[in-house]
């Protein structure tokens, strides 16, 4: 426990998302993406809670994944196939975009990554790019870019 740990606002119970919990101006928890798997979640808010936009896109955030992950997909293997000539040894081989879920994962979902309350970004770590963690920004369930690389929250 820390020495300001008083200051902080407790910890909100949600529903769907578990306990959020206050820290670095964002409200954070975990969230289940796919195959029940949890990621870690980041919301805008204030001490006083999180936004409740942001909340309610944070609900809507793994059916606006679902949609969005074929596109994701196609964008994945788009950005595997721009480096695949100057490969180093090891690199994976994909022959379609659908391979390459064995080789890529979502590893946080970040609300209104750019301000935007209508927005989340999905961040991603590839094996055929070690050095860079890719965002999946979506807006109303579409695919908007997949960016080669952001700084992930933490």
């Amino acid at each position: 426990m820390g020495l300001f740990d008083f200051l902080r606002p407790p910890p909100r119970q949600h529903a769907e998302l578990g306990p959020l919990q206050y820290a670095g101006g964002r409200w954070r928890g975990d969230i289940a993406l796919e195959n029940g798997v949890r990621v870690p979640l980041f919301i805008p808010g204030s001490r006083a809670g999180p936004h409740p936009d942001g909340l309610r896109l944070a609900e809507q955030a793994s059916a606006w994944w679902a949609q969005a992950r074929s596109d994701a997909e196609r964008e994945l293997y788009d950005h595997y196939s721009a480096g695949r000539d100057d490969a180093p040894a090891g690199t994976p081989m994909l022959h379609a975009p659908a391979d390459v879920w064995a080789h890529a994962a979502p590893t946080s979902v970040e609300i209104s990554p750019y301000r935007s309350l209508d927005e989340l970004q999905v961040a991603m770590r590839v094996t055929w790019d070690e050095e860079h963690t890719l965002g999946a920004l979506i807006r109303d369930a579409r695919l908007v870019e997949l960016n080669g690389s952001i700084l992930e929250r933490r």
